[in-house]
């Protein structure tokens, strides 16, 4: 019987399962890798857009970098960041 069994069941001379080697995962059969990403200049735009006040609609209409940007309330109480041709 094989100690390798992860999933599924194990019967005596027979496997049966996901086998998983060193550096793997069941879902893709190998290890994701860590991406590192500046959130930073999202971050800026953001703030920026927050500072500008909301219309009575929740709406706000800001420029960043020359940039026309609309951030807006969402259907699930959060908030949309878009350019204006993209509505």
């Amino acid at each position: 019987m094989s100690s390798r069994c992860v999933l599924g069941s194990c019967q005596s001379r027979m496997t049966r399962g996901v086998f998983l080697g060193e550096g793997e995962n069941p879902a893709g059969r190998t290890a994701a890798r860590h991406v590192v990403t500046d959130i930073m200049p999202l971050r800026r735009v953001i703030q920026t857009m927050l500072a500008v006040e909301a219309d009575a609609d929740g709406w706000r209409v800001g420029a960043y970098e020359d940039k026309q940007l609309w951030l807006v309330p969402n259907e699930v109480n959060g908030l949309t960041l878009m350019f204006p041709e993209d509505y």
